[in-house]
């Protein structure tokens, strides 16, 4: 081959789909491709169809005396059989010389997922990708991969099992084709192993797109089935795919070629269909030609009547009448057509100009969204009427009684709009004034904004009786409205955060002055309340203005404390300190039992008295700095972002102290002021972004709230923004269940940057007994060079309720699994278990918690399953499975039937999690 001014590529391969793709690829930007193969009879039968062979050979690897040198080199194995991957790959290490190339390995994903599977090193001109689910035409269907094999057993047995929580990440072979040349001829993820992956698509979703393709198909799941993960840790590429789209493509060539090894043709149909064409064959539905290939499908040709044609006559006649009645015709069905469809435009209209409402809203013009909201009701109000008067039409008027109820529900919402419009203004007025200098008037601001609330409520709960009254006259659409929106927990939220704004001037300091005190929390060193106490704060708010704020190290206040606090048992013993200090005072997962503790602690320590505790972590932080941008502090000559800012502020609180340094405290210091004041300087729609922030912070427990004033605390309970342990209540006769894991880093160092968590829950409902077990795998992926300070010495404490019986607790690494002795103590009605464990650097450990109680079920309607997320984490796998022995129960639709009785349900555990189920009496 003539190889001048060309790029030489060697492709180890078997010949996979995705191999020839590659091939393909490579010669059509005019690469020269060396194929080295152990299958040279299957790749001269796969490239058959190419007509210029000389800028390729299939070379077999037994000929292969000398090491290869290429200008890049591709290793492409495992999508045929991956048990032989690892073999294959240590072939292709040793047939050539790679140090001067660049290289990419390529394997199926799941086979990172096979006991023992390592590469070894990868040198910083190697890549390892792991491909999803590859689809596509030329599908290898003798591939021993789950893909292939799960789209075998619907066609052929029309049936898909699968195990419980599957998971598909399917890619278009095209795409990951394009995807692997781009990096190969550029920068690409060298030096380490990188996941491409499609979107998510669950095992139920996979079945119904699937069935629309194929007809029927049963769907059953099977426990004993190894379920495919994705480590996390790992970097991953998402190509988005259209899984339908690429489904009927793949099907489409299956239909025409012959699979696998068997020599068979495929067809795919729905038996026993029934399809009449036209006798003429250029009208024949495409369908007959596929349907009719197998099983019994009968294909009917049609064949019509007509009158005699060779009469001249006859024909004129005919089309003088026809003539004349379409001419009368026509203008008649023109205006039943407009009259049909005109409420379908008007709709469309309605979310067009809320669409452009809301754009408008973001953006600060609010008089403009105003305005936008009043049209788009209109043509709301004429959607309504125009399909009243249609729901009397037999047959189609059932669609237009769903279309009125749509049209009734958007005028009510654009009401809603209009009301909170003069809202947002109101709050975001408030924001300037407690940021700004200057005074305004926060009684007013904040009475207008609860008023505002006030007609909210009511227009909800009216939204809300609409829906139910559409949904007893069976409104399809009523119904969804009904099971996806919670209208008693919007109704719930409405009340408190009146409640909020109604003692809003009282807690800014209106009348009298209020000091708080921020707990600057470090989640990198993870403690019960989100994190270890560095540093902390005293903000003054007067007349409504935050007037001062102070920040300070903690060892500073912790200096001063005079005589002896005895610790926690966990803190004396693991930690080693004989006292107890404000920096440790949030050992309590409860946060209001840990602020009034740490303000014991501020007045022993400083004689400082405050009337409240704020509590906030990195996380926040973080996000605001995407709204605000980089912000300078001249002090330190550097700039903070979202993305720096755990390395700088680990350097300035940590590397740069030292006893009786003031360093931390001057940074944290400089950072909240120059934030603070870059917020009061952005415009309405970053403002917006910021409150959603915070709101999100509040909702996933990354910023805590106690006060003082008790109907302001108890609506922040209310709203779950207090950080309380609390026991949930899931209505009348229902059984609630709480379940918690609590975190503490006792090892004096900031691990926890480098732990991933995984936790897998199991609940079994019997008519006498619950049993449940719980599995929490942490993996600490820090480099073993740190040393100690990356070692993860943690004290987990499992929260159960009071009246539980502990059965076992155990910790598994790698194939030995030993016992553990856990410390149990109860208090505020719930069980406390705590274990002391340690995960050393690049190590995984999973501890299971097995735990029951006695009681009997069948006196309960429901089960109510609480699962509490810790504060200052951000967000971890969680897999639930509840299982009903003996029990008939149903629950929402969040969750997925497994089998009979069994319901499972995957998720990331960015919030608390409620679930209930109803026990339904034989």
């Amino acid at each position: 081959m003539n190889s001048d001014k060309k790029l030489s590529i060697c492709l180890f391969s078997e010949p996979n789909f995705l191999s020839v793709n590659i091939l393909e690829n490579l010669l059509s930007k005019n690469c020269v491709v060396n194929v080295v193969t152990s299958h040279m009879d299957h790749w001269k039968a796969r490239t058959v169809n190419l007509s210029d062979k000389s800028r390729f050979s299939i070379i077999s690897k037994k000929e292969i005396h000398e090491p290869l040198v290429s200008d890049y080199s591709i290793f492409c194995c495992g999508f045929l059989n991956k048990h032989n991957a690892l073999k294959e790959y240590q072939e292709f290490s040793s047939k050539g010389d790679f140090s001067g190339s660049k290289n990419l390995v390529i394997f199926p994903f799941e086979i990172f997922n096979r006991k023992k599977f390592s590469i070894g090193n990868i040198g910083d001109n190697t890549a390892v990708i792991y491909i999803g689910d590859l689809i596509g035409p030329r599908i290898d269907m003798d591939s021993d991969l789950s893909l292939p094999n799960f789209l075998s057993e619907m066609i052929f047995k029309k049936q898909l099992t699968l195990g419980i929580g599957e998971i598909f990440y399917p890619v278009f072979v095209a795409d990951t084709s394009n995807l692997i040349l781009k990096w190969l001829f550029s920068f690409g993820p060298y030096g380490k192993e990188t996941f491409v992956l499609g979107t998510q698509v669950s095992g139920s979703d996979f079945w119904k797109i699937n069935q629309k393709l194929l007809g029927e198909l049963k769907i059953k799941y099977d426990k004993t089935l190894e379920v495919r993960t994705v480590p996390k840790g790992y970097d991953v590429e998402n190509l988005s795919c259209n899984l339908q789209f690429v489904l009927s493509e793949t099907y489409g060539w299956l239909r025409n070629n012959t699979v696998g090894s068997k020599n068979q043709r495929l067809v795919i149909e729905k038996p026993d269909v029934k399809i009449e064409s036209p006798a003429n064959p250029l009208f024949a539905n495409p369908l007959s030609l596929f349907f009719s290939e197998k099983h019994n499908v009968e294909i009917k040709s049609v064949s019509h009547s007509t009158p005699d044609l060779h009469s001249s006559s006859f024909s004129k006649t005919n089309k003088k009448k026809t003539s004349t009645l379409s001419r009368k015709l026509r203008p008649f069905l023109i205006l039943l057509f407009l009259i049909l469809i005109f409420p379908f435009i008007t709709i469309s209209i309605f979310f067009g100009f809320s669409y452009i409402s809301y754009k408008q809203f973001l953006l600060g013009k609010t008089s403009s969204a105003g305005s936008m909201v009043l049209v788009a009701k209109t043509f709301a109000v004429i959607s309504d009427k125009e399909s009243l008067g249609l729901t009397y039409i037999p047959v189609i008027g059932r669609v237009y009684s769903e279309l009125s109820f749509v049209a009734q529900v958007g005028e009510k919402v654009s009401d809603v709009f209009l009301n909170l419009i003069p809202a947002s203004r109101d709050s975001i007025n408030i924001a300037q004034g407690i940021l700004g200098h200057d005074g305004y008037d926060i009684t007013g601001d904040s009475s207008a904004i609860a008023s505002s609330l006030s007609v909210f409520y009511q227009q909800i709960s009216n939204i809300e009786q609409e829906t139910f009254n559409a949904s007893s006259q069976n409104i399809y659409l009523a119904d969804i409205v009904s099971q996806k929106v919670d209208f008693e927990k919007i109704k719930n939220d409405t009340r408190q955060v009146i409640v909020l704004f109604s003692n809003l001037p009282k807690i800014l300091g209106v009348g009298q002055s209020k000091t708080y005190l921020v707990l600057f929390q470090n989640n990198m060193e993870l403690r019960p309340t989100g994190g270890f106490i560095g540093s902390y704060g005293l903000l003054t708010f007067d007349d409504g203005r935050l007037s001062d704020m102070v920040v300070s190290d903690v060892y500073s206040a912790d200096g001063q404390l005079n005589g002896h606090v005895e610790p926690p048992a966990p803190i004396k013993k693991y930690l080693n300190e004989a006292n107890w200090w404000l920096r440790d005072s949030n050992w309590d997962p409860d946060f209001p039992t840990s602020a009034k503790r740490a303000e014991w602690f501020l007045d022993k320590e400083i004689s400082k008295e405050v009337d409240g505790v704020v509590a906030i972590d990195l996380s926040p932080v973080k996000d605001i700095l995407k709204y605000t941008g980089p912000i300078f502090l001249s002090d330190f000559n550097m700039n903070i972002t979202s993305d720096n800012l755990y390395t700088n502020t680990q350097a300035e609180a940590q590397d740069n102290f030292f006893p009786g340094s003031r360093a931390k405290a001057s940074f944290l210091t400089a950072l909240s002021r120059n934030l603070i004041s870059d917020i009061g300087k952005l415009n309405t729609q970053q403002k917006i972004g910021v409150l959603k922030s915070l709101y999100l912070a509040l909702v996933q427990r990354h910023f805590q709230i106690f006060l003082h004033d008790d109907a302001s605390q108890a609506a922040i309970a209310a709203l779950g923004w207090n950080g309380s342990v609390s026991y949930p209540d899931c209505g009348q006769g229902c059984y609630p269940d709480l379940i918690g894991v609590v975190e503490a880093n006792l090892g004096d160092n900031k691990a926890n940057y480098f732990i991933q968590r995984q936790t897998s829950l199991q609940v079994d409902l019997k008519p006498g007994e619950i049993d449940r077990k719980l599995i929490l795998t942490l993996k600490d992926s820090a480099n073993q060079a740190l040393g100690p300070s990356g070692v993860y010495k943690v004290y987990i404490r499992l929260l159960i309720p009071a009246d539980s019986e502990l059965t076992r607790i155990s910790a598994i690494n790698g194939q030995n699994q030993v016992n553990l002795s856990p410390e149990i103590s109860v208090t505020e009605g719930r069980q406390e278990v705590g274990v002391w464990v340690q995960v050393l650097n690049g190590d995984t450990r999973s501890f299971i918690f097995d735990w029951k109680n006695i009681i009997s079920l069948g006196s309960y309607s429901s089960y109510g399953l609480y699962v509490r997320k810790q504060a200052g984490i951000d967000s971890d796998p969680l897999s639930v499975l509840v299982n009903t022995e003996g029990l008939s129960a149903s629950t929402d639709s969040r969750f997925t039937l497994t089998r009979s009785g069994g319901y499972s349900y995957n998720t990331n555990l960015i919030q608390d999690l409620f679930a209930k189920l109803w026990i339904n009496k034989y």
